[in-house]
């Protein structure tokens, strides 16, 4: 039986807040670097607790 092996990996912390525009839009930018690096062709996948994810998809809206 043959597997493929996964790649991962994790981004370090942040020093602004976490619910600014400037930072989420700055982790949308790294995270799709980071996942054209790993996985070329992969759709990244953000995570985030509700106020943020409400910043973010006005951010995602504003700048497709």
């Amino acid at each position: 039986m043959e597997f493929q092996a996964s790649i991962t990996s994790l981004l370090p912390l942040l020093r602004d807040q976490a619910h600014s525009v400037a930072t989420i839009r700055h982790v949308f930018d790294k995270d799709s670097e980071e996942a054209s690096f790993l996985n070329p062709g992969q759709i990244p996948v953000i995570t985030a607790d509700q106020p943020i994810y409400a910043t973010a998809k006005q951010i995602q809206w504003h700048w497709p």
